[in-house]
């Protein structure tokens, strides 16, 4: 579970970096993959131990060198299992949920390796002019991301860093789009707008995922169990009030009522966060999780309990509106981008293109910021409430939201 949390924590600070090309690590061993996962977990595999593919993403590399990953041998037959798992469309039916031990969560390393490989192509075509085949791959791109992120909280991360990666390497070369591979792209971020929402489901995968470790550590060793995963996922740094040595203290009677307090509040807090789904940024308000404020001493431990065992989701919320923001931002540069083609000039305003919720920033339901200057202009969304070292908003600063191209 400490592990599990771990990989969270990386996962977000990813994301958030939206960085392009990673340094390998050692991992251990996989579990073994379930049925439905195959054909992405061995494409990855072949992609993660690919001497060609780490130099075509290695800062600096060239052209030739990004030519050369593409016609190497595993590159190839990565895609080939990486088209053939797309076409079977999703993930397969009646997903057992286990957060210690799923079909995904080995694939997930490999699945960063996939888009690095997809970014590289983009390239690749757009080097070559093939704009409206680099648009087929950030389709394919995407479609990877939302085929995995509805899976739990860790895969929605991991496919919002896909995103990231496939989005950069198209918008960088944004300039070069005609009036027809403008209409194409429209059309892709039309689609990607209007695709279903996964965050939802991956929380309430999410909760069960935790419950069911909760539930597991009690089944297995009782109090002893509880004791154990407070101490793993406390670890030996935490400032904070012992938890564990707090478990070990109850009386007999108390742990299953810690049990049944600490599932109370995990349920409570989920619910919160899918009624802060449905409502729009700017009136979502703090979370607040469980506290130990004026609490009876055994819902106080629940309450330690219940936060140790919850990821930051106030990260997780920005992070879902951030890419509401790039799927509009990237249709908004489509459709300016044609007018230019059509008028030989800029919209004097987004009003002037009738682009309805696309033109609005979903962080504060205003209009995007589009400045027009000459032949160029620069569009962006405020952003996200920044946010201090305890994940914190910090009043009145946002971290605005852009889609750099054309080196602008």
């Amino acid at each position: 579970m400490a592990a599990y949390r771990t990989t969270l924590q990386l996962l977000t600070v990813f994301c958030a970096a939206m960085v392009v090309c990673s340094a390998s690590v050692q991992e251990a061993a996989p579990p073994e993959v379930k049925p439905g996962y195959e054909e992405l977990f061995e494409a990855g595999r072949l992609l993660k131990s690919c001497p060609a593919l780490d130099a075509a993403t290695e800062p600096g590399a060239t052209l030739f060198q990004k030519r050369m990953a593409l016609s190497d041998k595993s590159v190839v037959r990565a895609f080939d299992l990486l088209r053939a798992w797309l076409e079977r469309g999703v993930l397969p039916p009646g997903l057992v949920i286990d957060a210690s031990s799923d079909g995904l969560t080995p694939a997930l390393s490999g699945i960063r390796a996939l888009a690095r490989a997809l970014y590289v192509k983009e390239y690749v075509l757009l080097a070559d002019g093939r704009v409206r085949e680099a648009i087929d791959v950030t389709r394919d791109g995407l479609r990877l991301a939302h085929s995995i992120q509805s899976h739990n909280l860790v895969a929605w991360l991991s496919g919002q860093a896909i995103q990231a990666i496939v989005v950069k390497g198209l918008s960088t070369h944004l300039e070069e789009l005609s009036a027809r591979d403008c209409d194409y792209l429209s059309q892709l971020a039309q689609d990607w707008t209007s695709s279903p929402d996964t965050l939802s489901l991956a929380l309430e995968r999410e909760r069960q995922g935790t419950l069911l470790e909760l539930r597991k550590a009690f089944a297995d060793k009782g109090r002893e169990g509880l004791r154990q995963l407070a101490q793993e996922l406390q670890g030996e740094e935490d400032a904070g009030p012992n938890i564990a040595a707090q478990i070990e203290a109850l009386p007999t009677r108390a742990v299953q009522e810690l049990l049944a307090q600490t599932e109370a509040q995990i349920n409570a807090t989920f619910r919160k966060l899918q009624i802060m789904l449905r409502t729009p940024y700017w009136e979502r308000g703090s979370l607040a999780l469980p506290t130990e404020e004026s609490a009876e001493p055994g819902a106080r431990l629940a309450a330690q309990f219940t936060r140790l065992l919850l990821p930051v989701f106030e990260q997780v919320l920005d992070r879902q509106t951030r890419q509401q923001a790039v799927e509009r931002l990237l249709g908004c540069h489509a459709v300016i981008l044609r007018y230019r083609w059509e008028h030989d000039r800029l919209p004097v305003s987004l009003a002037e293109l009738k682009l309805g919720e696309w033109a609005l920033d979903p962080f504060n339901g205003q209009p995007f910021v589009y400045k027009p200057s000459g032949t160029t202009y620069r569009l962006e969304s405020i952003g996200p409430m920044a946010r201090d070292d305890n994940s914190r908003p910090v009043s009145g600063q946002h971290v605005p939201v852009t889609l750099t191209f054309g080196g602008r």
